[in-house]
């Protein structure tokens, strides 16, 4: 098979038939593809198929792991990505069936020499993001997130494995070099090298001024530097709002194959990054109440998920590990100082044109998109310069409402002036 190929539906259901004894004894099966950007979906990198026993009903999804990002290359942008992470998806699969149950989809088939695995179909749950965007408002779910955070963080460390099982994991995962791929998307192609990306004109100055701040400049060496060489526990990388099915209070976390060693606070930082992105976007609606008591639930959603996380890791390092108080809280004053850092740089990562998230892309209206953006900028620079200042998740949550005070302020009074004038 050539593994720069992408399958077609027909080739799907041969390969499925012939490789596989999942949907053994039958000739009644359908393919669907996967492949789009929407609220059900999100497959940007890869080749996905639903595939479907029409004698049974079962479900599974196929997933074909391509060696560049799929949405990319049709545009034709060349983003090369790393083979062997199918390799990372299957095993962090494992580890976390293990010490997460029933918190990541059961894996069917995985064929490491075709870049293919096959696992279950997850029915009958919604995005997180797609949650968000309709304005509804999950329950329960915020510690099975920190929970699964806190275990990732304490059973694939040091402070829980020998050196032995530690460093060969660490260097099993860092095989297929993710850490490389988002150094590149997050640091270079975000903050470094803007002029390369394609942005709403209407912010493209703010951006490159953003960039090119000499403070922020120092700010995402200081915290690149951290991201590229410490390699404390297995994380997820890519684990945001898009990457986890809700119901209920059940969770199904998925797109793994960017796991790899390296900073759990990566992890935390790209999901309330993405969650702050949602609140932002709601600066680019009709002005409701409703939207504003919206806005305050999502930061009440943040908050929950990080004192939880912290409770419980705090709880993990406390019976299982030799760590004493001050090591602790000393560890939990660098994870707070890292996270807002990765928040900042994730939220301007996810502006950009080929990256936008959509919960700004929905606004159609590109002045109202505009407004949107213009906030994320002000609350990412606001969260790096203070990125060693703020002490608690309270605190974040603080700036994060004044500057939307202020925001919404200086909006209505140059409304006000334009109409006088």
């Amino acid at each position: 098979m050539n593994l720069d190929e992408m399958l077609t539906l027909e080739e799907a259901a041969k390969y499925i038939y012939e490789n596989t004894n999942i949907f053994l004894n039958s000739n009644n099966i359908s393919t669907k593809s996967l492949n789009s950007n929407t609220l059900s979906v999100n497959g940007f990198a890869n080749n996905l198929f639903l595939i479907e026993n029409k004698d049974n009903g079962k479900k599974v999804v196929l997933k074909q792991v391509l060696p560049y990002v799929r949405k990319a290359a049709i545009e034709n942008v060349e983003i090369p990505l790393p083979k062997k992470r199918i390799y990372s998806e299957f095993y962090s699969l494992k580890f976390w069936r293990e010490t997460c149950p029933n918190s990541v989809p059961e894996v069917y088939f995985f064929d490491g020499e075709n870049n293919i695995i096959i696992f279950e179909y997850i029915e009958g749950m919604e995005l997180l993001r797609s949650s968000l965007i309709k304005g509804q408002r999950v329950k329960s779910i915020e510690g099975k997130i920190a929970n699964f955070l806190a275990k990732t963080a304490f059973y694939s460390s040091k402070y829980f494995l020998d050196e032995k099982q530690f460093y060969g994991l660490l260097n099993f995962f860092n095989k297929a070099e993710s850490i490389k791929v988002w150094d590149d998307l997050i640091f270079v192609r975000a903050i470094l090298q803007p002029q390369k990306r394609e942005i709403n004109p209407l912010i493209k100055e703010k951006i490159l001024n953003y960039c090119q701040e000499k403070k922020i400049i120092n700010k995402v060496k200081e915290i690149r530097f951290a991201f590229n060489n410490k390699k404390l526990s297995l994380i997820h990388t890519d684990f945001h709002s898009s990457n986890i099915f809700i119901k209920n209070n059940k969770i199904k976390i998925f797109d793994t194959e960017f796991a790899a060693y390296g900073l759990p606070s990566f992890d935390m930082g790209r999901l309330i990054g993405n969650l702050i992105l949602n609140y932002s976007s709601l600066l680019g609606l009709e002005y409701s109440l409703e939207r504003r008591e919206y806005q305050k639930y999502l930061l009440n959603f943040i908050e929950k998920v990080y004192k939880s996380f912290k409770y419980r890791l705090g709880s993990l390092f406390k019976l299982k590990s030799n760590l004493s108080s001050i090591e602790i809280e000393k560890y939990f004053d660098e994870y707070l100082y890292q996270t807002l850092s990765f928040i900042s740089l994730t939220i301007i990562s996810r502006l950009y044109d080929g990256g936008l998230c959509l919960d700004l892309k929905r606004i159609k209206d590109l002045k109202s998109r505009t407004i949107a953006q213009e906030f994320a900028i002000k609350i990412s620079k606001e969260i790096f310069y203070k990125n060693r200042e703020i002490k608690n998740i309270e605190e974040l949550n603080s700036i994060i409402d004044k500057i939307n005070y202020e925001f919404q302020y200086n909006k209505i009074k140059n409304l006000v002036k334009r109409a006088v004038e």
